[in-house]
């Protein structure tokens, strides 16, 4: 892990280094790289550092939402809740102002996840159902942490049914539009509820089955929560992270 994120900060500064300031996406995913590598390194203050540098005064558009999202991931690590609140605000009003649908969504999550964590759930249902109501224009991960976060919700606040409602919602729509490889991730979080409610033997009939997608290399879980950060790919396939976050 040492060796990965060591890399992780030499790829994020060099990534800073030479690309232009118009390659706002680029950049942008440049220093989510290089802040989170800090963070995996156990340097928190240099990752804030980054961040706060960044956010000089200079930075505009694409590449200032992704500093202010990366900040609220950083925050969230960290155990700042209330930092995390902040960051998560002020992304929500940056992607509002500059119409940037996925940050948008960014700033829903992490605002009702930071509410959820405070125990206010009616706000943390008020940024989740949103975010959740649009499953076909919102970025795959984002809508399944989304739903997951807001079945925790239900959940919370003693609404069972609502709660595993919500968790094969996910499902289903991941079978209808064959999104296979993040299948994995939505069965994993309906075991979670199953334990949270003492269903012992229904999750761990879960996680002897094939279907939970593990490997050699590591479960397809993990690797599906790895894509929650931003991409920076380019195509169609990409628009709604390249061009409109």
């Amino acid at each position: 892990m040492a060796a990965e994120a060591e890399q992780g900060v030499l790829c994020g500064e060099r990534a800073m280094t030479l690309l232009p300031p118009e390659a706002e996406s680029a950049r942008g995913h440049g220093i989510l790289l290089l802040a989170m590598s800090l963070v995996m390194a156990g340097d928190l203050a240099r990752a804030h550092d980054v961040l706060y540098r960044a956010l000089d005064g200079r930075a505009s558009g694409t590449f200032h939402t992704r500093v202010v999202m990366t900040l609220c991931w950083v925050e969230w690590v960290a155990g700042d809740l209330g930092a995390m609140g902040q960051a998560a605000s002020r992304l929500l009003h940056l992607a509002e102002e500059l119409e940037l649908e996925e940050s948008r969504d960014f700033g829903r999550y992490f605002l009702g996840t930071f509410h959820y964590h405070r125990n206010e759930l009616a706000e943390a249902r008020r940024y989740l159902e949103p975010l959740v109501a649009e499953p076909y224009s919102t970025r795959m991960e984002l809508y399944i942490h989304g739903a997951s976060a807001l079945a925790l919700t239900h959940l919370a606040r003693g609404r069972v049914r609502e709660a595993r409602a919500q968790g094969e919602a996910v499902v289903a729509h991941l079978l209808e539009i064959e999104s296979v490889y993040v299948l994995p991730m939505a069965r994993a979080f309906l075991a979670e509820l199953d334990l949270r409610q003492g269903h012992v033997a229904s999750a761990a009939h879960w996680a002897a089955s094939p279907a939970t997608g593990r490997s050699r290399t590591g479960s397809s879980s993990r690797r599906a929560r790895s894509r929650l950060t931003p991409t920076t790919s380019t195509g169609s396939s990409a628009s709604r992270t390249a061009g409109r976050s």
